[in-house]
């Protein structure tokens, strides 16, 4: 149960705490760059969610990596859509910290 559903989601939390402000360097310090940083950290999550779902379905049956070669597009968007599915619980977390990054900002003042 623990690594199965618990530890994703801490790691997602996680990574939904950290990557903001790893990725705050290479934005402007504008609203518009807040609204970008969150959408680019938004889908690295969402990729890292998605290759998780992945792994986890190809460790219970392996012709599930068989499948994404004869299906390649319909699989994406499966595991894709489970992503969105989990982001329930970090993409309020993103939210949450990108609103308080401009605090970080070394030119700009909010």
């Amino acid at each position: 149960m623990i690594t199965s559903v618990a530890l994703p989601l801490i790691v997602f939390s996680v990574l939904a705490v950290v990557l903001p402000r790893l990725v705050l360097p290479v934005m402007p310090e504008t609203p518009g760059g807040l609204v970008l940083n969150g959408l680019i950290v938004y889908i690295l999550i969402l990729a890292v969610a998605a290759l998780y779902f992945f792994w986890s379905y190809t460790q219970q049956d392996t012709r599930v990596a068989e499948l994404l070669g004869l299906e390649p597009a319909q699989s994406v968007v499966h595991f894709a859509r489970l992503g969105v599915m989990s982001s329930v619980v970090w993409a309020p977390i993103i939210v949450l910290r990108i609103a308080g990054l401009h605090r970080h900002w070394k030119e700009n003042t909010w």
